[in-house]
């Protein structure tokens, strides 16, 4: 349909506007393709990086160990899921707990002390061994 009301140079200028605004569209959609490849193959990097290492890594957030890599499997003996669903002072030799506690919670107050420490864990068989724990927040 025609509209009347519009002359041709407004339409062609209407027009030439719809075709830049669609190859902005165009390059944005191809920025946004390689910004996305290059976050995928971060994140591969960062995922092999962790899972290869042999030092354990934790994530822990409210009294739970949200994340463990297979090293720290290894350490332990525990499965994943047992890891991850009990709370990890379950992990702690009963005579270390406070001090992990309270360091914990000091450095969740923000407290500025040394992040590197060593206590004892209880594994899966029930033994204990010595771990060294460096904190980053």
């Amino acid at each position: 349909m025609k509209d009347p009301s519009r002359t041709s140079p407004e339409l062609i200028e209407e027009n030439s506007l719809l075709k830049q605004r669609i190859k902005e569209l165009e390059q944005s959609e191809s920025e946004h393709s390689l910004a996305e490849k290059s976050l995928r193959e971060s994140e591969e990097r960062y995922r092999q990086l962790v899972e290869g290492i042999d030092k354990g890594i934790f994530v822990a957030q409210d009294g739970m160990l949200r994340f463990v890599n297979p090293a720290f499997l290894k350490i332990f003996g525990y499965s994943k899921h047992d890891l991850t669903t009990l709370l990890f002072t379950e992990f702690i030799h009963p005579d270390d707990r406070g001090i992990v506690l309270e360091r914990h919670k000091r450095r969740m107050a923000g407290e500025k002390f040394p992040t590197r420490y060593e206590f004892r864990i209880i594994t899966w068989d029930g033994s204990t061994r010595w771990a060294g724990l460096d904190s980053v927040m």
